[in-house]
């Protein structure tokens, strides 16, 4: 049967791409500024690369790592995220790897998805009661950047919870950092923090101790346990976070 191509006079635009183009502006993974790039024929994506070697446009970086969030969240969680209404922080310089924390979203409820995949150890049972202060909490869909590498921050070796929280570097919470271990796991089948420990400086527990996460290569058990707020050492190092 005879598939009619054209959908403007003189175009090979089909009708199907036209549909596809609505409703890729409609989730929001094209925007005005893409479109603007296209109507002054210039190439909105100029930075020609692969997701993982930081070198794709900001924007085609940033729709990728969302569509990949979308995918975990369905087929991990079963939650429908809705990225239209997240904001995006100004990504800085180094800062490549963004991490989608989805709305209710609960401590317990991450810890216990990890323990379905893979080992799991925590000295305290009831996350959600235990942990009360986070610098930020999942009352609505939200996004953060930071570096994308397997250990944590070199750059903040040796800095203590207080020592990060009087110089305002805001650091990664317990949350978001469970998140990324299961995110990573499902993208490479591997671990992070395996010769060091990141110290998630965004979170407190109700006594005023500081979650720290790391995996055990020896018995592979991915660990959550707690420090001291002022205890610093160079292989405990928190991961830097930017948000809105």
């Amino acid at each position: 049967m005879a598939t009619n191509k054209v959908v403007v006079a003189g175009s090979d635009v089909t009708a199907s791409q036209l549909k596809d183009l609505f409703r890729q502006i409609d989730d929001r993974s094209i925007n005005g500024e893409i479109i603007q790039a296209v109507l002054d024929h210039r190439n909105p994506f100029p930075e020609v690369g692969v997701l993982k070697s930081g070198f794709v446009s900001d924007l085609a970086n940033t729709a990728l790592q969302l569509t990949a969030w979308q995918k975990f969240y369905r087929e991990l969680f079963g939650i429908k995220l809705d990225t239209s209404k997240i904001v995006i922080p100004k990504r800085r310089a180094g800062f490549d790897r963004l991490i989608v924390v989805a709305k209710g979203l609960k401590l317990n409820q991450v810890f216990q998805k990890c323990g379905a995949l893979f080992g799991t150890w925590s000295s305290i049972d009831d996350l959600d009661k235990s942990v009360t202060k986070n610098d930020r909490e999942p009352t609505a869909s939200y996004a953060i950047w930071i570096r994308d590498r397997v250990e944590a921050d070199q750059e903040l070796k040796g800095r203590s919870a207080d020592d990060l929280a009087e110089r305002k570097v805001s650091g990664i919470t317990l949350l978001e950092r469970m998140l990324w271990e299961l995110f990573y796991f499902k993208e490479t089948g591997k671990h992070l923090d395996i010769k060091n420990v990141t110290l998630c400086s965004g979170s407190r527990h109700s006594d005023g101790l500081v979650p720290h996460a790391y995996w055990g290569p020896d018995d592979r058990k991915f660990y959550v346990d707690w420090t001291n707020r002022d205890y610093a050492d160079d292989d405990l190092r928190s991961r830097e976070a930017v948000s809105v």
